[in-house]
């Protein structure tokens, strides 16, 4: 879990920046065109629609920003909350065996249930990727049906139009 929200967060870093970037190259681009810099096809100054643009990139750069500051937070958050939680669980049963010195059997028990949870896990993660593929391919064969519908609906559409046009121009 933790690899994932480090992954999840270099992501989002990459994505600010990139947003960043573009901010800062959009607000140029404007100040230049505001102080004729740049050719302009407006004889009196920048056009207000690039303005407009620019204005608008920044306020969206700056949500963007935020959002991710605090998806990031939440992912820190949860990563950090998470990782306590493994921590206090190790104590736990560290302190559990300190105190019961299980012996070679005990522990060769333990092991054989754990591998044995672990098979299980696998199994089902198995019939549910399964399951997925099946649905996918249900998924698939209905949206081809769908595609030659919308196929059929156009070529009928451009028939009636050719059809339309004929009657129309001659």
């Amino acid at each position: 879990m933790a690899r994932s929200a480090d992954e999840r967060i270099g992501l989002l870093h990459g994505e600010l920046e990139r947003l960043r970037r573009e901010n800062e190259t959009l607000v140029r681009q404007v100040e230049m065109l505001r102080h004729g810099a740049l050719p302009s096809a407006a004889p009196q100054g920048p056009d207000s629609m690039v303005i407009e643009l620019a204005v608008r990139a920044q306020e969206e750069a700056n949500r963007t920003i935020e959002d991710a500051g605090a998806e990031g937070a939440e992912i820190i958050a949860d990563a950090r909350r998470q990782a306590e939680e493994i921590v206090a669980e190790a104590h736990r049963r560290a302190g559990a065996l300190l105190g019961t010195r299980p012996d070679a059997a005990d522990a060769r028990a333990e092991e054989l249930r754990l591998l044995g949870r672990v098979r299980e896990l696998e199994s089902r993660q198995a019939a549910l990727a399964a399951a997925a593929q099946q649905q996918l391919g249900r998924w698939q064969a209905y949206l081809a049906g769908q595609a030659e519908q919308v196929r059929a609906q156009a070529e009928q559409t451009a028939e009636a139009d050719r059809q339309l046009r004929q009657v129309l121009g001659g």
